[in-house]
């Protein structure tokens, strides 16, 4: 604006324009860390104009109104939309520029962008570039790139350059109390581990998987040599989740928290049918012959049953004969005996016993899914179903092939439980 005169004939005034087209550059999903190069010129996105890309197939406007107002608005003719706002109405961040028509312009985004290791809960990673503009007065561009930098040539009308990342969202397991026992586990369409020694562990999900999440249900501080073991029980997770559930699909940071019950650890097994006043169980084979085998059966039958508070394996070993001179092993033999067990949920003997698998030495050996099982591992306590906290013992005998020591040999074998670790 300025002033003329004085006028004292007609007179005529041209105002001259510089015609401009606007370019919007942004990002998808939006997000405050990163950069964008503009014909060699970095932003960083957290200094960008806050604005919504939107794709859309009406075409209705082509000004720009005031930046600073919330209902501000771009439409070009190449179906862009833009919101121009303030941070708190959620809208993502763009950047415009009003070009001169007629010029060749650069791109390029990060790689890879998150925010500081402090705070860091998204992270996002570069998939591609989507690019709209008028070239000519008859070529529209519309294409896409994988390559984080690319070129235009002669731009003439308004266009929009949208990076697109793959989001990625932190999940924080954390275990209450803090306690290092047990461990965490996790699974993604992408990822799958099982984490020990941790009472918080974060891992990342791409947005909008579905994520399947859990933890440890008994964690067991087990200090050899001292009595009163410390015992965690799960309880409940913070979203109500069971003990392994699902979550999503994950859209922005999760933390969820597992809570245990702190206890003491009970360690304890009984035999069923009990007798009355001992522990102990006895099986009477009677008479044998050198090499003969001998089997439990069904009126045989004896359970081992949990009955502390944790789940257990069993453990099993020939103490002693008495009197000595017998010997427990893998092969029969004089003085040589060979003694096999199976743990099983069957009230019926097994058909078949596996002398590798199965054979008791005169040292301790514990019971896992092959030796002395199917059953004898992760026997679990109350308040479980009857049917989890027990396994039927099963033994076979087989006889020495001679014997140097002649009437009655007690064969004395210790059954003795241990925590089951997870």
């Amino acid at each position: 604006m300025h002033r003329v005169g004085p006028i004292h004939n007609d007179t005529t005034f041209t105002a001259y324009y510089t015609e401009q087209i606007l370019a919007i550059i942004a990002k998808n999903p939006p997000h405050t860390s990163g950069w964008v190069e503009v014909d060699s010129v970095r932003f960083w996105d957290s200094t960008y104009v806050y604005g919504t890309y939107i794709e859309t197939l009406a075409v209705e406007c082509d000004t720009f109104g005031d930046p600073l107002s919330p209902d501000s608005v771009v439409c070009d003719t190449h179906t862009v939309l833009v919101c121009v706002d303030s941070a708190t109405t959620g809208c993502s961040r763009a950047l415009r520029f009003w070009w001169l028509p007629g010029f060749p312009h650069t791109f390029e985004a990060s790689p890879q962008d998150s925010f500081p290791a402090s705070g860091d809960s998204a992270r996002y990673f570069f998939n591609h570039w989507t690019y709209r503009y008028t070239r000519s007065d008859s070529v529209f561009i519309s294409d896409s790139t994988e390559d984080t930098y690319f070129a235009i040539d002669t731009m003439i009308g308004p266009g929009s350059f949208v990076a697109y990342y793959d989001s990625k969202w932190r999940i924080t397991l954390i275990k209450q109390p803090p306690e290092t026992l047990g461990y965490f586990l996790f699974f993604t369409p992408t990822d799958t581990d099982t984490v020990y020694g941790e009472w918080q562990y974060n891992f990342w999900s791409f947005g909008g998987e579905t994520v399947t999440i859990g933890v440890s249900e008994f964690d067991i501080l087990d200090v050899p040599g001292t009595t009163g073991d410390s015992l965690y029980r799960f309880n409940h997770w913070s979203d109500g989740g069971d003990l392994v559930h699902t979550i999503g699909p994950i859209e922005s940071a999760v933390q969820e928290t597992a809570f245990y019950d702190a206890s003491m650890a009970i360690l304890a097994i009984y035999f069923e049918p009990q007798r009355p006043g001992s522990l102990l169980f006895e099986w009477d084979l009677d008479t044998l012959d050198p090499c003969e085998t001998r089997t439990m059966d069904v009126s045989d039958s004896v359970k081992v049953v949990n009955a502390g508070n944790v789940p257990i394996d069993l453990g099993l070993k020939v103490v002693e004969t008495v009197p000595s001179g017998w010997f427990a092993g893998f092969y029969q033999g004089p003085d040589n005996f060979v003694l096999l067990c199976e743990f099983t949920d069957n009230n019926t003997p097994p058909v078949t016993f596996w002398p590798v698998e199965d054979y008791v030495k005169m040292t301790i050996d514990w019971s896992t899914p092959e030796r002395f099982g199917p059953g004898g591992y992760n026997m679990l306590p109350p308040p479980y179903p009857p049917e989890n906290q027990y396994d039927y013992m099963w033994l076979q005998f087989r006889a020495p092939s001679s014997t140097s020591i002649y009437g009655e040999v007690r064969i004395k074998v210790m059954v003795i439980a241990r925590y089951h670790m997870p």
